[in-house]
């Protein structure tokens, strides 16, 4: 079109009618159909139009909003920015169906959008004020006014449930005076039931407004106690009744109190359980972990070394329930080992208690004493009846054999047992040794005081110390005998 720069229309050339002169055709034609595009051209707002075709895109380009759009259908209808009425009879999907509303509009895009709707026709007067969201594409429910308001930050009180939805949630509690305390409080019914502080200042002990603690009321509401206080500057933490952890440490019984110290003067860390009953403490005795002895810190029960070995055991330690050590020192009491395998003892089993040592390979037991005499001593029911004795250069293996415990003596044919006796010449399957012996199974038969059977571990042995007695008889029968043969008088039969 013939414009110039400033884009104000000029008439093209020759369109002009001069008085009794011919209009020529093309000219005037060109003149007419140019001036029709115009009017029907969409007007730039600096050149006083809307810049549009239609009253929605001028609405828009003049940032205008839309007065009293007629809503019939609240989902399928093509909202625009600004307010909106529906009648009772056609405001469809409305908050409460056959009532009027009027409200306002936000639209961002069709696909973002926010409605304000009150009801003309509720019960009191200006109506409930409904609000509904369309986001990426999707509508929400109708929810009230109230519901959707932020919180005051003086004043309010929030009714319904408090979420935080973000990657890293943080409620800050930030005292700006030096009152008392800042927390979370529970309540149930009106009354007090637990609160949690970061920081308080009425409870004797602890650094003001720093320490964190958790508190907790009785039915009434009155303070009950603290459960639990974390020292800020130390770190240390003081629990007040039971502590039940899944897999930890469970205290019962009235008055029980776990303590938790470690800055003795003499290095000593411990746990103490103190109840009515007595205490116990477990921690460390110079540097290395021990069992301490309640009644003087100081001292150890039981100490282990670095490498987790028994090192020392205390006097007057009875076990009941069961122990197991990885190994016990060379220089130890009452026995060494090495470091993978060692002492087991076990109290609640089918046979009673239990004791095991074990090696992976050239395991020993060391016992010793620097006097002659009894060094082990074994007893039935409290009555002796065995012992390993040893001295300077020899050492004794002794049953019972005193004559205050033996009655009714008699001598005793030994040859049928030295008769039915099998001894055989045979090798062991595990080694191929070849050895002499006897198969206590068969022996069993013959002299059962000579079998051990193991019932539990279904294993037979022969205590070979048995046949003494059975020899000694029949070598001094076979010495009476030989002794009649030879006429001798001095050789009497037993």
């Amino acid at each position: 079109m013939p414009r110039d720069g400033s884009g104000i229309y000029t008439r093209p050339p020759g369109t002009d009618g001069i008085p009794d002169t011919t209009i020529e055709s093309t000219k005037y034609n060109s003149f007419v159909g140019d001036v029709e595009t115009d009017l029907n051209a969409a007007r730039p707002v600096i050149a006083g139009g809307t810049g549009a075709n239609n009253a929605t895109a001028a609405r828009d380009n003049l940032d205008a909003e839309r007065a009293m759009q007629v809503v019939t259908n609240y989902d399928t209808h093509t909202w625009e920015a600004g307010s909106f009425y529906s009648s009772s009879a056609t405001g469809q999907q409305a908050p409460i169906n056959g009532h009027a509303f009027m409200g306002t509009v936000q639209v961002m895009d069709v696909n973002n959008i926010t409605i304000q709707a009150r009801d003309l026709d509720g019960p009191t007067s200006p109506g409930i004020v409904y609000v509904r969201h369309k986001r990426a594409g999707v509508w929400s429910a109708w929810t009230t006014e109230g519901s959707m308001q932020f919180v005051e930050l003086t004043g309010d009180t929030m009714s319904g449930d408090l979420t935080i939805s973000k990657s890293f949630p943080t409620i800050w509690l930030n005292r700006t005076t030096a009152a008392p305390e800042a927390g979370i409080y529970g309540q149930r019914l009106g009354s007090l039931r637990w609160g949690i502080l970061p920081g308080f200042g009425d409870d004797a002990g602890g650094n003001a407004g720093s320490d964190f603690l958790i508190r907790r009321f009785n039915d009434a509401g009155a303070f009950n106690g603290t459960p639990l206080l974390i020292d800020r500057a130390t770190g240390r933490t003081t629990l007040t009744g039971s502590v039940a952890p899944s897999l930890a440490v469970k205290l019962n019984g009235a008055g029980a109190v776990a303590t938790f110290e470690d800055d003795k003067a003499d290095g000593t860390a411990y746990i103490q359980i103190n109840s009515q009953a007595g205490a116990a403490a477990f921690g460390t005795h110079g540097n290395y972990p021990a069992i301490l002895n309640p009644g003087a810190l100081g001292n150890y029960l039981m100490q282990f070394d670095t490498n987790n070995n028994l090192a020392n055991l205390k006097s007057g330690l009875v076990i009941e329930t069961g122990f197991a050590s990885p190994g016990l020192l060379p220089s130890s009491s009452p026995g060494a080992g090495n470091a993978t395998k060692g002492w087991t003892y076990r109290y609640n089993t089918t046979y009673g208690p239990e004791m095991y040592w074990n090696a992976d390979s050239y395991g020993r037991i060391y016992m010793g004493q620097n006097v002659d005499g009894t060094l082990i001593y074994w007893t039935r029911s409290g009555v002796s009846v065995g012992s390993i004795n040893i001295t300077t250069t020899s050492t004794v293996y002794a049953t019972s054999s005193d004559e205050r415990l033996k009655d009714d003596l008699k001598s005793f044919d030994a040859g049928h047992i030295i008769d039915d006796t099998k001894v055989y010449d045979f090798a062991w399957k595990a080694t191929g040794v070849r050895d002499y012996g006897v198969v206590a199974q068969q022996a069993n038969a013959v002299y059962p005081a000579a079998v051990v059977y193991d019932e539990k571990a279904d294993w037979w042995g022969i205590d070979y110390s048995k046949y003494v007695p059975v020899i000694l008889q029949e070598l001094q029968a076979l010495r009476a005998r030989v002794a009649e043969l030879e006429g001798r008088l001095d050789v009497k039969p037993p």
